[in-house]
């Protein structure tokens, strides 16, 4: 159970509902113009996030907060130096369980993958906030299932821990109708 930004109560059902709802007007589009108004936000929204979602948890954030611009766990914050406001409300995504750690070829691909898509060669090179992402394509590993977790929160519900640097990359709400 999460409490949103307007104080109302979501549940794991609730959650499950509004996503089965939303599939619902997914499987009864009738033209591209429909197809485009319902997955062109979200698209939008998935770029503009600062952080590397799934699309089905990216529409987990949207179906939530539809405002959130950067969302990331309380441990996630607290590496770029900011901390989660008492009272924030949650975010319910989903989180893998029973990681099996990469191999070490798996993460040198991993790496190489991500400073091609970047265009850098080396870690020195990569932004702090960079260095964050790829941290965490590398901490994972293959799940073997999944979970529904309340535990992400949005920038604008975090704060500066004082006396630290900001290395949160500024949330981009350009994108994002």
């Amino acid at each position: 159970i999460v409490k949103t930004q307007d104080n109302n109560v979501l549940s794991d059902k609730d959650i499950k509902n509004k996503v089965a709802s939303f599939k619902e007007k997914l499987v009864n589009i009738t033209s591209s113009e429909e197809f485009k108004m319902l997955l062109g936000p979200i698209i939008k929204f998935k770029q503009a996030l600062g952080h590397s979602y799934s699309f089905g948890n990216t529409i987990l954030i949207w179906l939530q907060d539809p405002k959130a611009t950067m969302v990331k766990s309380k441990s996630r914050w607290a590496k770029v130096n900011r901390r989660v406001k008492e009272g924030a409300p949650a975010i319910m995504l989903y989180s893998p369980i029973g990681l099996e750690p990469y191999t070490p070829e798996e993460k040198k691909e991993i790496t190489s993958n991500f400073f091609k898509k970047w265009g850098v060669k080396s870690l020195k090179e990569l932004t702090p906030g960079q260095k964050e992402i790829l941290s965490v394509k590398l901490s994972g590993g293959n799940p073997k299932g999944f979970k529904l977790t309340p535990s992400f929160y949005d920038h604008r519900f975090t704060e500066l821990i004082e006396g630290k640097e900001d290395l949160a990359p500024n949330a981009n709400t350009d994108n994002i109708e």
